[in-house]
């Protein structure tokens, strides 16, 4: 396979169509996928994938009428690669196409997948080894949460049903008082505790039975959650509403 590999480059240097220089690109990063050892093999998979797209752009944007249409699937080639490099060729991808005068509205669903992959693999990593590591697991889990809530209606949902969840388990009464962060004023919504309190901190999020459920900091550090709380709930609402803006404005504009 080494003697093939090498072939397909000598190809490459005398192939004279963009074309051509395009499909040799094409078969080359798939035989080093299939053959991880040959991955870096004269140069980085990351580079043929880049001139891959480079040469294809080129190609089929001085095609005649008819030929000259985009074939996203030659695109999805970039999932041979690491997801921060998916991230950083679907940039480059982006730039090209847009000079092209090629719509690239696709491309912002693949970056979410390929963010969502990068955030799940570095939350993997860092399995709570030390303080640090703790600290970058929770950040790395609200970005998830966050490319995850701004993707479609049904994921913002989804991420505010956990993001609830998890506020309801904060905003739980402590055993000790010393330890007690908030006092909750109940409005009845249930004879079940848990389901109760869940309620509780929905009506008081969405003001939904006015002056009825009331929540008050006991101290900074409950102040401090209650805050960093709100911030998070806005962004998520925030950021849904600003991504679909954005995207109708360059559906509009393309």
């Amino acid at each position: 396979m080494d003697s093939f590999l090498e072939q397909q480059y000598i190809d490459l240097k005398s192939a004279a169509p963009i074309s051509h220089r395009a499909n040799i690109l094409y078969n080359i990063a798939y035989i080093k996928n299939r053959y991880p050892h040959l991955i870096n093999y004269h140069q980085t998979l990351y580079l043929d994938i880049k001139l891959y797209i480079t040469y294809y752009v080129k190609d089929i944007g001085k095609n005649d009428y008819g030929y000259d249409v985009l074939n996203i699937e030659k695109f999805y080639i970039i999932r041979l690669l690491q997801p921060e490099q998916q991230l950083e060729l679907y940039r480059f991808t982006q730039r090209s196409l847009k000079k092209a005068n090629y719509k690239t509205d696709w491309i912002v669903k693949e970056m979410c997948l390929s963010e969502k992959m990068l955030l799940k693999k570095n939350l993997k990593n860092n399995s709570c080894r030390c303080i640090n590591d703790l600290k970058k697991y929770f950040i790395d889990f609200f970005k998830l949460m966050r490319v995850m809530s701004i993707q479609n209606l049904l994921s913002l949902l989804i991420s505010l049903l956990i993001f609830f969840i998890l506020l309801s388990v904060i905003l739980l009464p402590s055993p000790f008082d010393a330890t007690e962060l908030f006092s909750i004023e109940y409005y009845s919504f249930s004879d079940y505790y848990i389901i109760n309190h869940f309620c509780n901190v929905i009506n008081y999020s969405f003001d939904i039975v006015p002056d009825t459920t009331k929540i008050i900091p006991l101290n900074w550090l409950g102040l401090l959650l209650f805050v960093i709380a709100k911030i998070f709930f806005f962004v998520l609402i925030v950021d849904f509403v600003i991504k679909n803006i954005l995207k109708r404005i360059s559906v509009d504009y393309e």
